[in-house]
């Protein structure tokens, strides 16, 4: 089978970018034609390990590079992207005749939304639809712009052959028929050894508001007046990196914590690490946990709309805390600390995750979903 995948760039270490190459390589691996066609990359080095059997094909629109600019240098550049977008990707269906397009909800999506094409057209969905609303929010003129850019995108979404979101409480709050839920598979060595004696904490995310490291922080404030020795990694990079460095000033932690920036070896990270902690406002599925949870790492998360307490299975597989609850979280935090043979314990009992999250099981769905695509055309 022919499949095009549809993303900004692969330059950018992110969580869409990843799940895109662990998806292409495994496809590859069993038989089918793959592309990934960028819009940004231009040139730039692959975060990700990429198969040299996937095509990779970049566009060259730059639609980054309006960024900073005043909203009406953003317009001009927006329409011309938009031709040209157009323009170069009915070039790319016509030379490659795919049996499969799939838009990772990135500027393609209108368009392709507008094409009658003689393949089916998938559209994903890889954050919390809370994200999505947060656009008619907005006040002024961004307002009235966002909320016409929400209606026009949800009349995209029922377009598409299928739009695909990652898990079932995702698939009620939609309510679209055109929906169904995939979660992204986890891709990390199950095999990796719990480093029990450590004595590090890690956190891992974008450097944003919707990650709150600054409540973490907050937090880590209230572990250090009662634990000593131990200290906070925060792998990723963002616009909140200058306040967040900023905070551990003020706050007197920098003996304790790190800002680490990017990383292209997580695997080595989490098993170094002996707790993991997240402190997100919204999660549309969230990889990081599962991928600490795999490495066997215990950890402790704020519960997001009740998401987290059905992903650990009702808080077997890791500590949920209410959300905000900065006391309750820095105690399990200490608990943990504090108490090895618990970590051992629940570092067991986290690797169950990876049977949910297997990437056999769930790269079956999507070829299931590709072959029944195809059959219905």
């Amino acid at each position: 089978m022919n499949i095009i995948y549809f993303i900004h760039d692969l330059h950018t270490i992110g969580g869409i970018e990843r799940v895109t190459v662990n998806k292409a390589n495994w496809l590859v691996q069993q038989g089918h034609t793959v592309s990934i066609v960028t819009t940004d990359q231009n040139s730039k080095k692959l975060a990700f390990n990429l198969s040299g059997k996937v095509k990779l094909i970049d566009l060259g629109l730059n639609y980054k590079s309006s960024r900073g600019k005043n909203w009406f240098c953003k317009a001009i550049k927006l329409i011309k992207n938009h031709y040209c977008h157009r323009i170069k990707l009915e070039k790319v269906l016509h030379d490659l005749s795919p049996d499969i397009v799939i838009s990772t909800f990135g500027p393609e999506m209108g368009i392709l939304a507008d094409m009658q094409l003689k393949c089916p057209k998938i559209l994903e969905f890889h954050s919390a639809i809370v994200q999505f609303h947060q656009m008619k929010n907005a006040k002024g003129i961004r307002g009235i712009i966002n909320r016409i850019n929400y209606n026009s995108i949800y009349k995209n979404i029922s377009k598409f052959d299928r739009f695909v979101i990652l898990s079932e409480h995702e698939l009620n709050v939609w309510a679209l028929h055109n929906a169904i839920a995939i979660p992204n598979a986890c891709y990390m060595n199950v095999n990796i050894s719990y480093n029990s004696n450590s004595k590090t904490v890690i956190a891992v995310g974008r450097l944003s508001k919707e990650k709150d490291f600054s409540t973490l922080l907050d937090v880590w404030k209230i572990v250090q007046s009662d634990i000593d020795g131990w200290n906070l990694k925060i792998y990723g990079d963002g616009p909140e990196h200058s306040s967040l460095a900023y905070k551990i000033e003020s706050l007197n932690l920098s003996g304790s914590v790190e800002l680490m920036g990017t990383c292209h070896d997580m695997e080595k990270e989490y098993a170094s690490a002996s707790v993991f902690c997240m402190t997100s406002h919204y999660e549309g599925q969230p990889m990081v946990l599962i991928e600490a949870l795999t490495c066997g790492v215990p950890s402790v998360v704020f519960e997001t709309d009740g998401r987290m307490k059905k992903l650990s299975n009702n808080g077997t597989l890791c500590f949920v805390i209410q959300p905000r609850d900065k006391n309750e979280m820095a105690l399990r935090l200490i608990e943990l600390m504090n108490n090895r043979d618990l970590r051992i314990e629940m570092s067991k009992r986290a690797r169950n995750i990876s049977d949910i999250f297997n990437q056999y099981v769930i790269m079956h769905q999507w070829e299931h979903l590709f072959k029944t695509l195809v059959a219905e055309q």
